[in-house]
């Protein structure tokens, strides 16, 4: 790095005449960092420009480019290209340059007309994700000269095969407010970024490089990332410190006696510093406050004098604001850190900044924004709202007298990041794995990058990591290690695009109009808390919410009506430890006797700030003796109204030193308590540890005694089952392309990609060289917590430069108590606790709560839509009714308050211990005491329902099943029912029977038995049809693959029902293993009389020895071969015995008995008193059946002596029938599993399939699974009878079939016994096709998107076509029908 040295010739005399002349004129002098900056960008060096804001430093860079431009379109017309490329951070800050270059380029072009010469044409654009397609499309066609974009549009040009073109000619890239991005991930991947860019250029060593910042240090760090690892940078470093003219004003005369809100009096002060000046703008943290505050102060002045500007609101309305302001129809804008950056609002008199910034670059930055010009001071007033703000506001006030700017760190070696900058590199260009290695590191993020970590990273995007238990560790570039060559695909490119960029995603709901107007955006956590009708404040209108859509929330104006103040999550920052010095500073000039002057002149305080400031220190004095500081920690411990211990840590070292020092100290109090919980609150001032009374003195010594050498790993330890690290996950992983948006224009819902984050996390748990596992255990250390400063914390305590004080006092010392009011740093991120530790939190849910209230997450929210909705209607009568001053009407004493208490949770919403607390005044241990009675008695249940509690809520269990019940009523009128032709072509596609979705082999074997478990049919249908309609080239082998695991049992039925009927084997069942207590009716006691003698031997020495080869029955029994396979042959009729194999199966499915049964009983009709006389006819056998005689030295031919292969066995037996079960898990099962077959089930399937229990219990258990969330109830299907459940994959596959062109799709050909058909059902309220039932067995269906197109009758003997087919469709369903029957013997038909 280098420093620029002032230049003394004229600054301006290497520019065009015309040029120069029109900057004396319009202009005047040049101002410091042009007269410094211009020789080193006309030099062509690299170049850092730090200057105050408002000195003209973005002109400096600006200008030389622009008139090396002019000179060079002089000579020739300007090439198709970017020649200047200008980076902003702000979309926002992109239009002001646009605005603010096109003024001097058409004044240029005038005065060069008038001098007789050509100017030549020079395009300005703007790039930034709110330019249009088309306009993107115009400038791939004729490109501009000067390009504004922002550094995540910069990516995606970079990753566009047409787009990336128009970079050749870049010769320059301005990068302004680079302090913005230079100490964060999207600084690194700006980095990236520019050197991809590089390898577009024509020029070998890249465009030249000038940043642009206001406030920064070191500049070192900054020169070093601005031009990476091998490009020297000049910094022009002008020296120039901006007059300040600040002052902290307190809102009231002492802000520990406030009375009621602070807030009243922060918008009357606002009020009338605003009124004082003609323009202002009024700095907030975040964005629900910015609402607030210019609602209260337009409330105040009966006028429109402010309005709110923040990031929510759309960019339109964000530019109409601007031209308001600098038009003088706005008197003060409302702002967050929006406008703390340079964009162009026209002249601004004063800066409000209301409570802390936390940051002295922030309090610069803001403060910067008034007098934006050369030479005006910038007024600046901070207004604090608490003690600890005052004196953190006081505090920063010093440091920005002194320039102390908290040092940038840039973020090194981002892992998340470096996945995306491979995968779009990989995704447009072929890279060798050592280039690529070696572009990565001549950024200076990256330029210590070992080579381990990025092998690991490429490893993992090319498929390392098992995609087959996570969809997201699926490749995203292919490496042929071979030739080291990676390469990406039009998939990866897409993904790129699509997903890329560092900003995490919070999930925002846009705002608009019905005309899709865009008005803003709102917090996915606010919008599930809203309903249609709810009115909310935005932009200080007032909206009326008419839809509510998976992605936008659409509203009208609703003038005057009362409104909602909307919230967004996660916006706030810790304090530095630099920053944490200059408080404990501040605190020891309190404590010494500091003079009221030196704190005005040091520290800009008014009265009533001093005041407070004073009496707050001296009051801890009195408490602990000691006030904390940087040099001095005070260890105070004190127990609270619930009896608990509280351990408070005075500790001011910030938030980023705080938070991991809490996450050790927890764990030490753990050990030292014997795993007791503690509950951890941190702050910028300290620690407070929550543990139950142990009955002894807490180890506060034990506490502190804490090494440097073992903080970091017990933070380690620690910090993975934290919510930061699951929420830092989910971040990182959306970095890494591994969680990647499925459409540009369709938000992820935030609870989904917490989901698919935890569920990743969990799975790569179990690799802890998974690169994005290392990158947040690196985040989290590193830039969410500040170990090395936490270190250097323990070592001053170990060498006794920081002293810690022991303290017992009986209330809370005044820090303490504002302590408890303070930042909870892990509670922000409390959703995206790993899947662990949710677990873990779940089982202080009710099981019921969890079961029957919440159910799938897909429903929640309706659910707790019609939640609100309920508490909003009965809020009048609940608060008329359980007003605290009507206590008496409920009874006298315990037993009156019992009874209030019960109206108010009867008829209100969720509540906690501490809200009843605030309401009744009653003891909080009475209070946890009753709520817990009433839960284990099943009255209440406890949950979560509002995001911003904390605590364990209660709620009426009465109340939360009917909105439950409501939020199902909804859902159910959103479905649209089907015409059966529909639902028979899903039925194919669900079971698989479509050709498009037929399995293969062995492993579809199963996957389609599995389907059909439970499930009784003819048995020569199975292999025949059902199988082969689901399996491509179905073999018998695929089943008795299967077979051979062990998981499948097969049991036989009989057709007839009474003791005399035939026992031939009519049908088949398969279930799983230790499942036949759900689908086997109980033996039947007439089991003994209807079997033969020789089944009764066969049965009894199975029984006695176990599972027998038939051999073995031969040597146990003295029956003939064929009496034997006769015997089984009837037991397996019976449902009483199987075999292990399927071979044995098709063997008893074809064997004949020789000795046939009458079909009736000849002896029915006879007096029960007959006895028969000895009868000398026998019945005949026939002799057909009798097999060949064979030699007995000969090896069989027929299988009559070997063959029948496997093991029989007894069915009922716990092996095969496994646990007891009761009805209502034998319903559980049965559901699941029609579900699972069916995706839409009635009472049809019960009327088809006879399970042994009735329709009653199975449609209980259908309704609880509704209740669940697991499945849906509607009318989905035309002809079904009842109440129909759904899975809801099923409904979308249903809408999804309904909704193709039948014509298209192919013929699919079923057995009419198939479980796939549902024309065999007993359909009402619909005409039912005449060729959907053809008789006799075997008879097939020819279907085309569910219609029938061939009727088959006697395997092919018969067909009937349908009249709707064509002749040219009935030749291709004929042909469809002979490739289903080939092979058949007795098969024939003509095509």
């Amino acid at each position: 790095m280098a420093r620029a040295v002032k230049s003394q010739a004229d600054p301006l005399s290497a520019f065009h005449p015309i040029v120069r002349e029109w900057f004396v004129e319009t202009l005047g002098a040049p101002s410091p960092p042009q007269v410094q900056g211009w020789p080193v960008i006309a030099s062509g060096e690299h170049a850092l420009i730090l200057a105050p804001t408002g000195t003209g430093k973005t002109l400096a860079a600006f200008l030389w480019e622009l008139n090396a431009l002019i000179v060079e379109g002089l000579d020739a017309p300007l090439t198709n290209g970017v020649h200047l490329l200008y980076i902003s951070p702000l979309k926002a800050l992109n239009n002001d340059i646009q605005r603010n270059l096109e003024r001097p380029l058409a004044e240029l072009r005038r005065r060069f007309e008038q001098a007789g010469l050509a100017f030549p044409e020079i395009r300005v654009a703007v790039r930034t994700g709110d330019t249009s397609a088309s306009q993107r499309a115009r400038m791939i066609r004729k490109s501009p000269h000067i390009l504004i974009t922002t550094p995540e549009s910069l990516n995606i040009m970079l990753t566009s095969l047409r787009g990336r073109g128009m970079f050749a000619s870049t010769r320059a890239v301005i990068v302004d407010e680079i302090h913005a991005v230079a100490g964060t991930k999207r600084g690194a991947h700006l980095a990236a970024t520019l050197e991809r860019l590089v390898e577009l250029t024509s020029s070998a060593e890249g465009p030249q490089r000038i940043g642009l910042s206001a406030t920064q240090r070191p500049l070192e760090e900054i020169a070093r990332f601005l031009g990476g690892s091998d490009r020297k940078v000049t910094v022009v470093d002008c020296g120039l410190a901006k007059e300040l003219q600040l002052s902290v004003r307190s809102p009231v005369p002492d802000l520990a006696k406030v009375d009621g809100s602070v807030w009243p009096s922060v918008a009357q002060l606002v009020l009338d510093e605003t009124r004082r000046a003609r323009t202002t703008l009024v700095f907030v943290n975040n964005r629900a406050q910015a609402e607030r505050i210019a609602a209260r102060v337009n409330t105040l002045a009966e006028e429109e004098i402010a309005q709110p500007y923040h990031g929510s609101i759309a960019r339109e309305r964000r530019l109409a604001l601007e031209h308001r302001l600098k038009a003088g129809e706005l008197r003060a804008l409302i702002t967050t850190s929006s406008l703390e950056l340079g964009i162009d609002i026209g002249t601004v008199d004063l800066v409000i900044q209301l409570q802390s910034p936390k940051r002295v670059s922030a309090a610069l930055q803001r403060v910067g924004r008034a007098g934006h010009a050369l030479g005006v001071p910038s007024r600046g007033v901070f207004v604090p709202t608490f003690r600890d703000d005052a004196m953190e506001t006081a505090a920063i006030i010093a440091a920005m007298r002194a320039g102390e700017v908290e040092p940038t760190q840039v973020v090194q070696n981002a892992l998340d990041v470096l996945a995306q900058v491979i995968v779009a590199a990989v995704s447009v260009d072929d890279w060798d794995a050592d280039d690529l290695y070696a572009l990565i590191r001549r950024s200076y993020p990256y330029h210590a990058l070992p080579r381990g970590p990025y092998d690991e990273v490429v490893a993992m995007l090319s498929g390392k990591y098992p995609s087959e238990v996570a969809a997201e560790l699926d490749a995203r570039i292919s490496f042929d290690r071979a030739t080291n060559k990676l390469t990406g695909s039009r998939a990866s490119r897409m993904t790129a695009v699509i997903s890329g960029g560092t900003i995490p995603d919070r999930g925002l709901y846009t705002v608009n109009l019905a005309d899709r107007t865009r008005l803003g955006e709102l917090d996915e956590e606010f919008v599930h808390e809203s309903r249609v009708g709810d009115v909310f404040q935005l932009g200080s209108t007032t909206w009326r919410i008419a839809e509510i859509g998976h992605d936008r929330v659409v509203v009208s104006p609703a003038p005057g009506a009362p409104a909602r103040m909307p919230f967004w999550h996660g916006e706030y920052s810790a304090r530095s430890v630099a920053l944490s010095a200059r408080v404990g500073e501040l605190r020891r000039e309190l404590v010494s006797g500091v003079t009221d002057e030196a704190l005005r002149s040091r520290y800009e305080c008014d009265e009533a700030t001093i005041t407070t400031l004073r009496r707050y220190v001296d009051m801890q004095r009195l408490a602990t003796s000691v006030v904390p500081d940087d040099r001095n920690i005070v260890v105070e411990h004190f127990r609270d109204e619930t009896g608990s211990v509280r351990v408070v840590i005075h500790a001011t070292f910030g938030g980023r030193v705080n938070a991991p020092w809490s996450m050790a100290l927890a764990h030490r109090a753990r050990e030292s308590l014997g795993g007791v919980d503690v509950q951890v609150q941190t702050t910028d001032d300290g620690i407070m540890l929550r543990m139950p009374d142990v009955g002894s003195l807490p180890p506060v010594h034990a506490l502190m005694g804490m090494s440097a050498a073992e903080v970091e790993q017990l933070v380690m330890e620690e910090v993975g089952a934290s919510s930061l690290f699951g929420a830092r996950f989910r971040m990182n992983a959306g970095r890494a392309l591994l969680l990647p948006r499925g459409m540009p224009n369709r938000r992820m819902p935030l609870w989904l990609q917490r989901l698919k984050a935890l569920d990743l996390l969990q799975t790569v748990r179990e690799f802890p060289s998974f690169p994005i596992l290392v990158e947040t255990y690196r985040e989290v250390l590193q830039d969410a917590f500040d170990v090395e400063s936490l270190k250097d914390v323990l070592r001053a305590i170990e060498d006794r430069r920081v002293a810690i004080h022991f303290v017992q006092t009986d209330v809370p010392s005044p820090f303490a108590a504002s302590l408890q009011f303070g930042f909870v740093m892990d509670w922000l991120y409390g959703d995206d606790t790993p899947r662990a530790e949710q677990r873990a939190a779940l089982l202080s849910l009710d099981r019921g709560m969890l079961d029957e209230v919440m159910g799938n997450v897909e429903h929640d929210d309706e659910t707790l839509k019609a939640l609100w909705e309920i508490v909003e209607r009965r809020r009048p009568v609940l608060e008329a009714s359980t007003d605290p001053a009507r206590a008496s009407d409920y009874g006298p004493g315990d037993g009156g308050r019992r009874g209030l208490l019960a109206k108010y949770v009867a008829l209100g919403g969720p509540v906690t211990a501490e809200e009843i607390h605030e309401r009744y005044g009653w003891s909080m241990r009475w209070i946890e005491a009753i709520l817990s009675e009433w839960r284990k008695r099943g009255r209440v249940v406890v949950g979560r329902f509002r995001p911003e509690v904390s605590g364990t809520e209660y709620l009426s269990r009465r109340t939360a099943e009917i909105a439950r019940r409501r939020a199902l009523a909804a859902l159910r009128k959103q479905i649209e029912a089907v015409e059966m032709s529909s639902f028979a072509a899903f039925l194919a596609r669900w079971q698989h029977a479509d050709a498009r979705d037929q399995l293969d082999g062995a492993g579809g074997t199963a996957t389609v038995l599995r389907q059909l478990y439970g499930l009784s049919r003819p048995v020569a249908g199975w292999e025949r049809d059902y199988l082969k309609s689901r399996i491509r080239d179905y073999n018998a082998g695929f089943l008795s693959e299967f077979m051979t695991s062990g998981e499948p049992v097969w049991i036989g039925e009989t057709s007839g029902d009474d003791a005399a009927s035939s026992v031939a084997l009519s049908r088949v069942r398969f279930i799983e293993r230790g499942t036949g207590g759900v689908w086997l009716t109980p033996v039947d006691d007439a089991l003994d009389e209807r079997m033969s003698v020789n089944a009764r031997l066969v049965y009894d020495y199975i029984a006695r020895e176990g599972a027998s080869f038939i051999i073995d029955l031969q040597v146990g029994i003295s029956l003939t071969s064929i009496s034997l396979r006769e015997a089984l042959h009837e037991l397996v009729a019976l449902g009483v015995v199987t075999n292990d194999t399927a071979d044995a199966l098709r063997q008893i499915a074809r064997w004949k008995p020789m000795m046939p049964t009458p079909k009736y009983d000849p002896e029915r009709w006879l007096p029960t008193a007959f006895v028969a006389g000895e009868s000398r006819r026998g019945t005949r056998p026939n002799l057909r059946r009798l097999p060949k005689w064979e030699r007995p030295d000969k090896p069989s031919r027929s299988g009559a002596t070997l063959g029948w292969s496997g093991r029989w066995s007894l069915v009922r037996k716990p092996g095969v029938m496994g646990r007891a079960v009761d009805v209502e898990d034998q319903a559980g099962a049965i559901a699941r599993a029609w579900l699972e077959r069916y995706g839409v089930v009635s009472r049809d399937w019960w009327r088809r399939e006879r399970p042994p229990i009735s329709w009653r219990p199975i449609y209980d258990e259908l309704k609880r699974l509704e209740f669940r969330g697991e499945v849906r109830r509607g009318y989905f299907v035309r002809g079904l009878a009842g109440a129909q459940f759904a899975l809801p994959d099923a409904v979308e596959r249903l809408r999804e079939v309904a909704g193709s062109d039948a014509s298209t799709a192919p013929f699919s050909v079923i057995a009419t016994t198939d479980p796939a058909n549902p024309y065999t059902l007993q359909l009402e309220g619909i005409d039912r096709d005449p060729l959907s039932r053809p008789r006799g067995a075997g008879a097939l269906l020819v279907l085309r998107g569910g219609r029938v197109a061939l009727a088959v009758e006697g395997r092919g003997k018969r067909i009937v076509t349908a009249d709707w087919l064509s002749p040219q469709d009935a030749v291709e369903a004929r042909r469809a029908l002979a490739e289903h029957l080939r092979g058949e013997r007795g098969a024939r038909f003509v095509i």
